[in-house]
């Protein structure tokens, strides 16, 4: 079975399933406190050792500077929440700072996961010509 099918079937399972599946989740989150501390504190680590930092207002001058909206699906932020998302991501170096992010919904931020993905050409490119562009995809070999 192919990773697309794989992710289907997932899919599928999970709004069948979903309040079995959120209850899953919270036993898990609950039995398992020492892992959920490890990854909190290595990845505050690792936004430690990249350096970087962003104020509240810097976010909101950001967020507005793009309409409110996510970069990838177009949601307004009237509709979702608008979630902190790293272009290059924290676990490849990308840096904490407003520089290195673009807003995004949980739904996107999560489907991008920690690939290198830069929404904010896109809009860019929108604006100066008017035209659809898709976002440039990075391999980790582009990055270093």
């Amino acid at each position: 079975m192919c990773k697309m099918c794989q992710k289907e079937r997932r899919a599928e399972y999970y709004f069948k399933n979903r309040e079995a599946e959120i209850e899953a989740a919270k036993n898990w989150n609950a039995s398992n406190l020492e892992v959920r501390r490890a990854h909190k504190h290595q990845r505050r680590w690792r936004m430690h050792q990249n350096g970087g930092s962003y104020t509240k207002r810097e976010w909101l001058e950001l967020k507005e500077y793009y309409g409110n909206r996510c970069l990838r699906c177009g949601r307004t932020e009237e509709e979702t929440t608008l979630t902190v998302d790293h272009v290059i991501p924290i676990s490849l170096g990308g840096r904490n700072d407003i520089s290195n992010l673009q807003p995004l919904c949980p739904h996107c931020n999560s489907h991008k996961g920690s690939k290198y993905i830069d929404y904010r050409n896109r809009v860019h490119l929108q604006r100066l010509c008017g035209e659809e562009h898709e976002p440039k995809t990075y391999t980790y070999q582009e990055i270093l």
